[in-house]
């Protein structure tokens, strides 16, 4: 028996690659993979793909009330995220 893959997916935007992942799986070319989460840095289109799949999805902006946050303050809160 493999050991199943746990694969936590960041986006940006329309979500072509997570949807080609999620395909993947489906169609089970990917067999041993689970995929557990998508962060995304903004509301983005893609999101819908893996809601819709059934993945729990997040959104970790890097702008907060108008101004931009660091990448390593950005960085550290997707890590906390994925660490969970």
């Amino acid at each position: 028996m493999k050991n199943r893959i746990n694969l936590a997916v960041l986006i940006s935007g329309r979500g072509s690659n997570l949807k080609s992942i999620i395909e993947s799986i489906r169609s089970r070319y990917l067999d041993n993979v689970a995929l557990k989460v998508v962060v995304a840095n903004k509301e983005a289109p893609g999101l819908k793909f893996a809601q819709d799949f059934g993945v729990n999805t997040f959104v970790v902006p890097r702008i907060i009330y108008g101004k931009k946050i660091t990448l390593k303050e950005h960085d550290s809160q997707v890590m906390e995220i994925l660490e969970k």
